[in-house]
């Protein structure tokens, strides 16, 4: 019933991670209580998905191709995240708390697979089979 009611609102969801953020960042629970702080910065308008999404502020992750170790190619259901952060979206309500709010959160946590593509498509992997039970 909760999604349904969210659904037919028109609310959108929002999450954050919690743990870890690739294999280099342990976060605990420090993020999930950092994100309150910026979403009550923001005004409604601000939050609203479409106008993130429409000044950059998030981006769509897509599906990729990705070498096996046997030589073939699988493909990584990333699009099932969604939309995430970007550092324009931290720069400037980042910016409402930190005086650099970069240095809190950095490329490599907005964009995990750079740390290692392997650790974030068995993230991605781990998230799709969550989801099929």
């Amino acid at each position: 019933n909760a999604l349904v009611s969210m659904i037919l609102t028109g609310y959108g969801g929002f999450s954050s991670a919690a743990g870890y953020i690739g294999p280099n960042y342990k976060v605990d629970h420090d993020i999930s209580l950092l994100i309150p702080e910026v979403w009550c910065r923001m005004t409604p308008e601000e939050r609203s998905p479409e106008n993130l999404i429409k000044n950059g502020a998030l981006e769509k992750l897509d599906d990729f191709e990705m070498d096996t170790p046997e030589g073939g190619k699988r493909t990584v259901l990333a699009s099932r995240l969604g939309y995430r952060i970007t550092d324009k979206f931290v720069s400037h309500y980042f910016g409402r708390i930190f005086d650099n709010p970069c240095a809190a959160i950095n490329e490599e946590m907005l964009k995990p697979e750079v740390q290692s593509l392997e650790v974030f498509a068995d993230g991605v992997d781990n998230l799709v089979e969550a989801e099929r039970k």
